[in-house]
Parts: structure tokens; C-alpha cells; sequence
């Protein structure tokens, strides 16, 4: 039997994984994890999806050089469209394989495990997914860190919260799923954030029967690690997606940009409190600078955060800031206005305080996804 006919008699039986690689400046790892894949998979048929957010470094220009020399390598060039859950579902549905992997392009997962992976979907017909944990035994979170291993754990054990399935790691950002359980969830997930196995387990309706695998961790091969301040307030409002979200109908991108907001207040009141009990500045003044400071860091917060994928650069974020600062002067005007009206024909002051708030914020939320952030799809 020629090494050919060995092959596929083992790939007979056993379905066809798309391993899909979301990347962001990745362009001297790219070419070392897909030549490891082609090692790992050797005795099995597979595709890669590379999905790259237009990197700086032209990760997606070294994938498509990789892709014209294999045609089971395809790459998606992601243009005004950023972050690693919706880059994954973009992978997920251009894929047109049975099965869907997704691994990090920084060499710290191990895909050695890619096979065991496959096979064991092979062996089970009911199976939804496979993860690689660090948390069973003879696994580790290699030299990670030890603040970023606590952190993991204290993300782990509030996601468990949310979570419909039970899993050693629901932080692990490897693994494989049926293709056919992603379809079934797709309109309920959350789609952002980097957290993407987190929202599957999240969002199915029914109990996954589920495998986990034993992994090392590795160190990262080159480039910057992802793991930045806005991946903190992505879990956040997820988590504030999962348990209230979901249940009032209430935008992933509403929910990001009220907890923007929330921060925003923590900086009026601590300068207001600054100015005015300790630099002595008259009341009036001090409002006036905490108002026009929370203002700024709301905006800057929301471009890089609510709004990452229309983020505005040069000219186009100054005008922006312009538009938010009157767009959101006109929802302060409009939301006092109408909570002082409540409050004078006999609404109790906390109710008519919270109707303007609430107000306030549908109303920047809703004005300014529409001028300052214009939708491009």
C-alpha cells in the first residue's frame, strides 16, 4: 500500500477540520505554526483559514504567499473589521469543512494536538467539541506569568457563572467544534472580544457534550502579546451581556458603551472631587472641567473599545470628538430637561434621576452610532 492509499484509509472515517488562525501583527509566526500543522496533520485532510485584521506587519501578505504554494491554505484580509471572536466567525463561515479548530499564531498552543482533536470526533458521532485545557492533569500554563495565571483563574472562576457547560478552562483559546453546533448557536452569540469558546459554551441552548485534552502552554515565539487593557473590558461586557444582555434584548455594543459611560462617571467625580475640595476651585469651574474631562476619556474609550472596528484615526478623530461633545451636550440638555419635568408633576427625584440617565444614554448611544460612528455595513 502506497503512503497515499495509507492516508486515506485513515482519513476515511475521520472528518475534515478548517483550523482557523485570527492574527494581528503575526508575520514571523505565521509561516513556523502552519508548516507545524502540515507536520502535526500529516496522516489527515485539513484546510486553514488565516484571518488577519490588516496587520501592520502585512501578516496576511506572508499568508497569501503561503496560500499560493498550498491551496488548502486561504486567507481572509480583514479591512476596518478588528477583533479575535468576530475574526473566528468570519473563519467559522468560510469554512465549508464538518469540523472548525481555532489556534493562536503566537506558537504558545500546541498543535500536536490538532490530530488527537480530530480523532476524537471521529470516535464519537454526538460530540460538539474538544478544548485544550491547562487546568486537567499533566497540563500547565507553562511560563505564563504568574499575575496573568491569577488573573486567569479569577476570569475562569466568574465565567464558570455563565457558563451552561462544565470546563476546566473556558479561558482556553483552543479548540475544535462541530461545525453543525456553531450554525445552530450563531445568532446568539455575543461575537466579541477575545474570549470566543467562552461565548459558544455561553450561548448554547442545549448541554455540549464536550472533551477536554491535557496542554502545555508555551512561551510566545515573537511579536507582542494581545493581552491589553480593552481584553478587561471586553470579559466585562460580556459577562454583563450573558446575564442581562440576552435576557432585555439589549446590543453587545449598547452594553460596551454604558460600560464606557460607567467609567466616565468614576473620572467626572474624581475630578470634580479633586478640583474642588483640593485645588479650591469654585463648584461651577469644577463641574465644568470634570464634565469636559469624562467627555474626553468617553470618547476615546468608546473609539478604541464600543466602536474598534470603525476606529477613527487623524482628521476624522478630532471631528469625531467634536460630534460626541455636542451630540452628548444635547442628550445632557434633553435628559435634564425631561427629569426635571418628571420631578416638578410629582415623580419621585431617584426615579425622574434614573429616567435621565437612562435617556441620556440611548440617546448618545443611538445619535452617535449614527453620525460620529458612521455603520459601514
Amino acid at each position: 500500500m502506497t503512503s497515499q492509499d495509507q492516508r486515506q484509509s485513515v482519513t476515511d472515517n475521520t472528518p475534515v477540520p478548517t483550523i482557523i488562525i485570527p492574527t494581528w501583527n503575526e508575520a514571523d509566526n505565521v509561516p513556523i505554526l502552519i508548516e507545524r500543522i502540515k507536520l502535526a496533520m500529516a496522516e489527515l485532510d485539513w484546510r486553514i483559514i488565516v484571518v488577519d485584521d490588516d496587520s501592520e506587519d502585512k501578516t496576511w501578505q506572508v499568508a497569501e504567499g503561503i496560500a499560493r504554494e498550498d491551496t488548502r491554505v486561504s486567507v481572509i484580509r480583514r479591512i476596518g473589521r478588528k477583533g479575535l471572536s468576530s475574526a473566528c466567525l468570519e473563519g467559522f463561515a468560510a469554512s465549508n469543512t464538518e469540523l472548525c479548530a481555532v489556534i493562536d499564531a503566537d506558537l504558545q498552543h500546541d498543535e500536536a494536538l490538532l490530530p488527537q482533536m480530530t480523532r476524537q470526533f471521529a470516535e464519537q458521532a454526538e460530540l460538539d467539541l474538544v478544548v485544550a485545557s491547562r487546568k486537567l492533569d499533566n497540563a500547565s500554563f507553562g511560563q505564563m506569568p504568574k499575575y496573568r495565571v491569577v488573573a486567569s483563574e479569577f476570569a475562569r472562576r466568574l465565567s464558570t457563572l455563565a457558563l451552561r457547560v462544565p470546563l476546566t478552562d473556558p479561558m482556553s483559546g483552543f479548540f475544535m467544534v462541530r461545525r453543525e453546533t456553531l450554525t445552530d448557536m450563531q445568532d446568539k452569540l455575543f461575537g466579541r472580544g477575545f474570549k470566543i469558546l467562552l461565548d459558544i459554551c455561553a450561548a448554547a441552548d442545549r448541554p455540549l457534550l464536550l472533551k477536554e485534552l491535557p496542554y502545555n502552554m508555551r512561551a510566545r515565539h515573537a511579536g507582542e502579546s494581545k493581552l491589553k487593557w480593552r481584553v478587561m473590558f471586553e470579559f466585562a461586557a460580556f459577562l454583563i451581556y450573558q446575564f442581562f444582555g440576552r435576557r432585555f434584548l439589549l446590543p453587545p455594543r449598547f452594553i460596551k458603551f454604558c460600560l464606557v459611560g460607567l467609567s466616565g462617571v468614576i473620572v467626572h467625580m474624581s475630578v470634580l472631587g479633586i478640583s474642588h475640595k483640593l485645588l479650591l476651585w469654585s463648584f461651577l469651574y469644577s463641574q465644568i472641567a470634570a464634565t469636559l474631562l469624562a467627555m474626553c476619556w468617553n470618547f476615546v474609550l468608546n473609539n478604541s473599545f464600543t466602536f474598534g472596528e470603525q476606529q477613527l484615526d487623524g482628521t476624522a478623530f478630532y471631528k469625531g470628538a467634536l460630534s460626541f461633545t455636542i451630540i452628548c451636550g444635547i442628550g445632557s440638555f434633553i435628559a435634564v430637561s425631561v427629569s426635571t419635568f418628571l420631578n416638578d408633576h410629582g415623580m419621585i427625584w431617584w426615579l425622574a434621576g434614573f429616567v435621565s440617565v437612562v435617556l441620556a444614554a440611548f440617546w448618545n448611544f443611538c445619535v452617535n452610532n449614527v453620525f460620529t460612528w458612521r455603520e459601514q455595513n
